[in-house]
């Protein structure tokens, strides 16, 4: 049984931000698309078309495009910086809470006779991995 102790707060908040930006950026790019659809079916509808003042419509697609473009890439930014700092505020939960009451508890099987070393030992902050030998699980 292996018992996570401790959520790195910084791994947390990278892990978040790029999973909550590429979920974003999914999102924006289905917003875009369904905007294409939606500006091209209204634009070529009244483009050019004579107001009774006798000015011509212009056809804004392009600006509005462009802005909205501009606003999804900004939108995933924000969902990036955003969901890096809720994954970090969770980690720090997560380890006051793991400290009081104990950590989530996982049961690995298929590592065989490999013995765990314990990450948080004196000696395993000199290394950064722990070394598990390549096995078909």
């Amino acid at each position: 049984m292996i018992t996570i102790k401790r959520i790195s707060v910084g791994a947390a908040f990278k892990v978040s931000a790029v999973f909550s930006g590429l979920m974003s950026a999914v999102t924006a790019f289905f917003y875009i698309g369904f905007f294409v659809l939606l500006s091209n079916s209204f634009t070529s509808s009244y483009a050019g078309v004579v107001t009774p003042t006798g000015t011509s419509t212009t056809d804004f697609g392009d600006v509005s495009g462009a802005l909205l473009v501009v606003l999804c890439l900004c939108g995933v930014l924000f969902y990036a910086i955003i969901g890096g700092i809720f994954g970090a505020i969770g980690a720090v939960i997560y380890n006051f809470v793991a400290r009081t009451v104990g950590g989530i508890e996982l049961e690995v099987t298929g590592l065989g006779d490999v013995a765990y070393d314990d990450p948080f030992s004196p000696s395993a902050r000199k290394r950064k991995t722990i070394d598990i030998p390549d096995r078909d699980f």
